[in-house]
């Protein structure tokens, strides 16, 4: 079993220090993936929620280090992967989620307009009234229904407030 594998499966049981500490290996390993990364920066940025580590009994220590992990692995997924609209994306929503920075939403509708942007796409949707990106939205919480993973979990957070419904007669 490799240390992604390890990673994933402690996710999927939702126990956080397990798999932070076996995502974390498998950074160390030749060529990480951007889903990696962001896996883990999920799971960091969760581990802030204090809803999350109270249910999870996470050490204060833990917590503490949490966000600033978080923002040093999105600056460690440039350096290894190079410039990503999702990596530019993770970074304004920490910004705007932990330190209550003012993010404009065109930041997220312009990282949105590259394919790869799934989570700009959903923060762009969200910012505009459930206009924009509708179909993305959808296909985006579509694919995190098993919620395998704190990210697809805290995708699935939104998915009350993701898809407009028409009521118009």
């Amino acid at each position: 079993m490799s240390f992604l594998d390890l990673a994933l499966h402690f996710d999927a049981r939702e126990q956080p220090r397990e798999a932070a500490w076996a995502y974390e290996l498998a950074l160390q390993e030749p060529e990480p993936t951007l889903s990696t990364y962001c896996n883990l920066v999920a799971l960091y940025f969760s581990c802030t929620d204090t809803g999350f580590f109270s249910a999870h009994h996470l050490p204060m220590e833990f917590v503490d280090a949490a966000y600033v992990r978080a923002l040093a692995l999105l600056d460690q997924a440039e350096r290894d992967l190079g410039w990503d609209p999702e990596i530019q994306t993770w970074r304004h929503h920490l910004r705007e989620q932990v330190s209550a920075a003012d993010v404009d939403p065109s930041v997220y509708d312009r990282l949105a307009r590259y394919e790869s942007a799934t989570l700009a796409k959903l923060l762009a949707h969200l910012s505009s009234n459930r206009h924009a990106y509708q179909e993305e939205a959808r296909a985006l919480f579509s694919r995190s229904e098993r919620r395998d993973t704190e990210l697809q979990r805290y995708i699935n957070s939104f998915a009350p407030l993701g898809l407009r419904v028409d009521r118009r007669g």
